[in-house]
């Protein structure tokens, strides 16, 4: 393996390892997993599960990003006085 692959393979882990989650936040996912997840396993369609899921957190990151450039832009035009 190269040196350059092998620092950024270890830079990547450095980095997630400064990102933890809180134990509720890990139990909260959980527990909305299962609620997903539960009508679906009693139709045999937990194959569909995955994709449900990645779709829902797409969505809740676009929202959050939204809410963010939002928040952004109208501290920026407070700062400036308009």
């Amino acid at each position: 393996m190269p040196d350059s692959v092998r620092r950024e393979i270890v830079d990547d882990v450095r980095a997630t390892k400064k990102f933890r989650l809180p134990w509720w936040a890990v139990l909260s996912w959980m527990a909305c997993c299962a609620v997903i997840l539960w009508p679906l396993y009693r139709h045999d369609r937990l194959d569909l599960g995955l994709p449900l899921l990645n779709s829902i957190g797409v969505c809740v990151l676009a929202i959050v990003i939204l809410v963010d450039v939002v928040t952004y832009v109208s501290a920026r035009r407070q700062t400036r006085g308009q």
